[in-house]
């Protein structure tokens, strides 16, 4: 009897097993979540969370092509992908605004363990191009319309679109658009001035603030992730290092196309 309730008993293990794989399948293929979607003037920028298995070169682009018809006449479009909740929370940036140099350092060696890929999706115009992490340090960039919109020249400098976010204000209920953009050092304010202008007639979208740099880290930008996907740190700073960067922080003034540019420094530890 005791034999026979064991066998019994790992039949049902086993049918157990059977039902809770068939289950984590059936999760896994399921249907993309939507994590938010928020429409700026003339703009989309929504995250999605997707199954592991879904994170495959055809499934990304079918899911990029589906949301490029839905918004075909927007300026600004970006679809974030990521295959972790952790990952996905990363679309909006930092999640924080007071912090300082010890903390950023701490912060950025625990999001690097987080597990999770990473996609995004950038439409600017009539360009389309989609970069994915298939790896830590292994990113591709794959031109879906038109051309490469996360790289040009300004005034000789070469620019780089490092990161898009997007924030809603607690009150008020607007959204506001965020860009981090890198450069060569030096930088001068003319060239932060240019830099913004010349994406700024493109995009057309307001509110809208732009940062300009010259270093990797992003240390101080609230609405740049700790770290990000597409620009993997390689080498952290050290505080002297930390200590010598700046930002230009840029943004349209009032009732104008004029861009106003304003520097500042490191937040000291």
């Amino acid at each position: 009897m005791v034999r026979g309730g064991m066998q019994e008993a790992a039949v049902t293990l086993l049918l157990l097993v059977g039902l809770a794989a068939t289950w984590a399948c059936a999760s896994e293929v399921a249907k993309p979540q939507v994590m938010y979607e928020r429409v700026l003037t003339a703009g989309v920028d929504r995250c999605l969370l997707i199954g592991d298995s879904d994170f495959t070169p055809a499934h990304l682009q079918r899911e990029s092509s589906d949301f490029l018809d839905s918004y075909p006449h927007l300026k600004l479009g970006r679809l974030f992908m990521a295959t972790t909740t952790d990952r996905a929370l990363a679309a909006s940036g930092k999640g924080m605004f007071h912090y300082d140099y010890p903390y950023w350092l701490a912060r950025v060696e625990t999001e690097r363990k987080k597990r999770g890929r990473t996609a995004e999706l950038i439409k600017v115009g009539d360009s389309a191009v989609l970069r994915v992490e298939w790896d830590e340090g292994d990113v591709q960039e794959i031109v879906l319309r038109g051309t490469n919109i996360l790289h040009w020249n300004v005034n000789g400098l070469k620019v780089d679109l490092k990161w898009l976010s997007t924030s809603k204000a607690f009150l008020t209920g607007q959204t506001s658009l965020n860009v981090a953009l890198g450069t060569t050092d030096p930088l001068r304010e003319g060239d932060a001035v240019a830099i913004a202008t010349d994406l700024d007639a493109r995009l057309g979208i307001r509110p809208v603030w732009y940062q300009v740099r010259t270093d990797p880290w992003f240390v101080s930008d609230d609405f740049y992730p700790w770290v990000n996907p597409f620009y993997p740190i390689t080498a952290k700073p050290s505080l002297q290092e930390y200590l010598k960067t700046y930002s230009y922080l840029c943004k349209p003034e009032p009732g104008s196309s004029r861009i106003s540019c304003s520097r500042f420094g490191p937040r000291v530890p």
